[in-house]
């Protein structure tokens, strides 16, 4: 009975040391065959590496046949002062940023789907060009604004330049002065507000002598619009600027 009691002994020690040993050398789930050695219980690093390179260069190719783009910004043309280089033509869009929300929602979208580059590109044109038409509305054309005044340009300013002073009087807020740089944009805006300074005795002034585009007016008229599609605060720097150039614009005489 004594010279048994170490035989079970050592044959319970040989049965847990051949557990450990299994469990030390078992696969991990997460690690395939091909890339396991059983016999150093270690992974097969180049196997595995291999495996990986392989499986990026076929999605990779995979991508480059489908033709989307690595990223959603990627399919937009980008400046460098971070805006969005527009389809020529499209005089009447202000300037859309990269972190543009509505733009930022159709090319996330549009990548999640997996819509090609190519598809994008006509997709986008319109986009831009609807974005355009939207704002052409708003956008300010001095000799359009006095055509649709009246045929004779110099009867034209006179009428500006007698509204722009019965403006300047009413001591308008911020947006009292909003509604009245609205209505200034357009033709139909400034008759109205002509009817209405007739009204109150204020006579058109007639100019000393007849305007004449030059380079530098318009880079004036270009900087008004580019001001004008901000928001705007009273106050600002951008709101006092974009004042002086409306008044230099339309020969105002009665605004501060």
């Amino acid at each position: 009975m004594d010279q048994g009691e170490p035989q079970v002994e050592d044959s319970m020690f040989q049965s847990g040391q051949e557990a450990s040993e299994s469990v030390e050398t078992a696969r991990p789930e997460y690690i395939s065959e091909q890339h396991w050695n059983a016999d150093t219980s270690e992974v097969r690093v180049e196997a595995l590496a291999k495996s990986f390179s392989d499986t990026k260069s076929a999605l990779d190719a995979k991508r480059e046949e489908s033709g989307v783009p690595e990223s959603a910004d990627a399919y937009v043309t980008w400046a460098e002062d971070g805006n969005a280089v527009l389809p020529e033509g499209l005089d009447s869009l202000p300037p859309i940023a990269q972190d543009d929300p509505l733009l930022s929602s159709v090319l996330k979208a549009a990548h999640e789907s997996g819509v090609s580059k190519v598809q994008m590109d006509g997709v986008l044109d319109a986009f831009f060009r609807g974005q355009n038409d939207a704002f052409a509305p708003y956008t300010f054309n001095p000799d359009e604004v006095y055509a649709g005044i009246s045929e004779d340009r110099q009867q034209a300013e006179g009428i500006v330049s007698a509204v722009n002073v019965y403006l300047g009087g009413l001591g308008l807020d911020e947006s009292g002065m909003q509604a009245a740089s609205e209505a200034m944009s357009t033709s139909g805006g400034i008759k109205l507000l002509h009817a209405m300074t007739s009204a109150t005795g204020v006579t058109p002034m007639a100019p000393a002598a007849p305007q004449i585009p030059t380079v530098s007016q318009q880079d004036l008229e270009t900087r008004w619009n580019e001001l004008r599609s901000k928001d705007l605060r009273v106050g600002t720097p951008d709101y006092d600027e974009f004042e002086k150039l409306g008044n230099s614009i339309f020969k105002g005489k009665g605004q501060n």
